[in-house]
């Protein structure tokens, strides 16, 4: 990756092993990494954790904070979080939250650039895509109000969401995610060059 400013990951086990990773690219590698991992419902499956990341450059970025947001839906997605921050009658969206990272990146450009990342793992097409489908959208539609109360406190914010969204470009729970802020989000795919 020759050095990435900043790295998303998804399913990087339990946050500690974000951890590692950082330490590994640094000694290994002499890569000055900080891994930013916060708990959610799936990092506690002790068979099989999975917990979303972000890796960033120490002589480049500071991370200012980071939280990791869920959701609640009438529908019970059978989602075991402990926290439990539903009220009476919803259930948790989530078992792999979304990662919110408020950053300063500097560079040979000047003042500190401030940018806010929302790395993501949607439900997978695994099992039944009829509920699925339905729940990334759920999702989808989530990660765009985090996205809008950042444009609402700053309509000149810089926010990037990335990460597994486990669907194709022109698929509903895409398109809700990119046309539920104001203004839409930018979708990278658009500067390809046609075919």
């Amino acid at each position: 990756l020759q050095g990435c400013t900043i790295i998303a990951l998804q399913e990087t086990g339990l946050p500690e092993d974000a951890q590692n990773l950082a330490i590994e690219l640094r000694n290994v590698f002499g890569l000055d990494y900080t891994a930013t991992s916060l708990v959610g419902p799936q990092s506690r499956n002790l068979e099989f954790p999975l917990t979303n990341s972000l890796l960033t450059r120490n002589d480049r970025v500071q991370v200012v904070a980071s939280k990791a947001s869920q959701s609640c839906s009438p529908q019970d997605y059978a989602v075991e979080d402990p926290e439990n921050v539903c009220p009476a009658g919803e259930f948790a969206l989530f078992d792999r939250l979304p990662l919110v990272v408020d950053l300063t990146v500097r560079g040979d450009w000047g003042e500190p650039y401030k940018l806010r990342i929302v790395n993501n793992h949607l439900k997978s097409k695994g099992g039944d895509e009829l509920v699925n489908v339905v729940r990334r959208e759920q999702q989808a539609r989530f990660v765009a109000t985090l996205v809008q109360e950042q444009l609402t406190t700053d309509p000149a914010a810089h926010v990037v969401v990335l990460g597994d969204l486990n669907d194709y470009y022109v698929s509903e729970p895409v398109d809700a995610l990119r046309t539920s802020t104001q203004p839409a989000l930018f979708h990278t795919y658009d500067l390809l060059p046609p075919l």
